[in-house]
């Protein structure tokens, strides 16, 4: 789950937008200047750029920058690392098409980029999981094989889209029976397992 997200003016350590998705209450001014000296303090001291990632005893913090703006989510660790990358790059790219222009003679006045929480949490909400089942296909042979009828009426139904729980509802099987009636059927090389992603 996706906790905070803070951007940040590079350098001066000013946060510009700040979003929180729950958790701990903290003041975003102080804490994105503690954030921001942590990166510049990383640059220092690496020779390939800043910290991109810090993570805590139940918290993980991503960093990412584009365009002199440091973009921060804190989030728990059950999520993928890909997947907050993803929504780092999705974040700053929505970000800066819409306020990147403000922020050539910027006023300092940060109520100009509220109109962003909208924006920001369809992106959060948006999912880039991918979800995908296996499904089983017949395989062409010429060979006479010897099949029990449980084991034929397994293979009637292996048409390359019927999931595997389908396949045992509608034989009133149970996904054990059905797990060692498909094994079989693949040692005797008449079915193979296909994943496809779900619709």
């Amino acid at each position: 789950m996706i906790n905070t997200v803070w951007i940040i003016k590079k350098g001066e350590g000013i946060c510009i937008f700040h979003r929180s998705y729950g958790g701990k209450m903290i003041n975003p001014d102080l804490f994105s200047g503690f954030l921001s000296g942590i990166y510049s303090f990383s640059e220092e001291i690496s020779d390939t750029g800043g910290i991109e990632t810090m993570e805590l005893k139940d918290l993980r913090l991503l960093y990412g920058v584009a365009s002199d703006l440091i973009y921060i989510l804190s989030s728990t660790k059950d999520e993928e690392v890909d997947t907050l990358r993803n929504k780092i790059a999705d974040i700053s790219q929505a970000f800066h098409q819409k306020y990147g222009h403000y922020l050539i003679d910027w006023d300092r006045n940060v109520t100009t980029f509220k109109p962003f929480e909208k924006d920001l949490d369809s992106i959060i909400q948006r999912s880039d999981r991918v979800e995908t089942e296996d499904v089983l296909c017949k395989i062409p042979s010429t060979k006479r094989l010897k099949l029990s009828e449980e084991e034929f009426q397994v293979l009637s139904l292996c048409d390359g889209k019927t999931p595997y729980t389908t396949i045992a509802t509608k034989l009133k099987f149970s996904e054990l029976k059905l797990i060692k009636i498909i094994k079989n059927l693949e040692k005797k090389k008449v079915i193979q397992r296909k994943r496809i992603i779900k619709v």
